[in-house]
């Protein structure tokens, strides 16, 4: 016998109306497209075999991000001058359960040393499934407003993945010359 028959047996069929999957919390009908012989324990077993539903039923296959796509990319408003906005976008996988990039300033003197690390928590990634994967796309944009004391300064896109940030995975620019006016 098949390892999915030996599922099927001594399970009755249920139904919308009629629950027999034996899960005493949920109906595996309320978590897939229709009935079938399902049997509710453990609760993942709802869609162990099921051509009728859904392939999980609490939709929870996951997949780790990776690397921003390339190194985050801005737009001038006017050329980098100290008061011109710059708006910075970063792109890439941000993994399923949905990701977020989280972006931070990193203020550097002449000699290439961070003098001072802004994070930037607020910013909203929006992501979309890509196709064929099990993973979400995201991007994310920053708009700051140049002073003279961010000549020099590095902006980095950092993935945060279930709620830690990924330290390796990140992109970030070279170093912005930004003039006085």
């Amino acid at each position: 016998m098949l390892g999915s028959q030996k599922y099927l047996t001594d399970t009755r069929f249920s139904t919308k109306d009629r629950d027999n999957d034996d899960m005493p919390t949920a109906k595996c009908t309320d978590h897939t497209n229709g009935g079938w012989w399902y049997q509710g324990l453990p609760e993942r077993w709802c869609t162990k075999v099921n051509p009728n539903g859904r392939y999980s039923v609490d939709d929870s296959t996951t997949s780790n991000p990776e690397q921003p796509d390339s190194l985050p990319s801005y737009v001038l408003s006017a050329g980098i001058e100290e008061g011109n906005n710059v708006v910075f976008t970063c792109t890439g996988n941000v993994g399923k359960p949905q990701g977020k990039f989280r972006w931070v300033r990193y203020r550097r003197n002449s000699d290439d040393v961070t003098v001072q690390e802004t994070p930037y928590e607020s910013e909203i990634t929006t992501a979309a499934p890509m196709p064929g994967t099990c993973t979400y796309n995201g991007t994310s944009s920053l708009t700051l407003k140049m002073t003279q004391i961010d000549n020099n300064a590095v902006f980095r896109c950092q993935v945060v993945y279930q709620d830690v940030t990924q330290g390796s995975l990140y992109k970030q620019t070279f170093p912005i010359n930004v003039y006085c006016k």
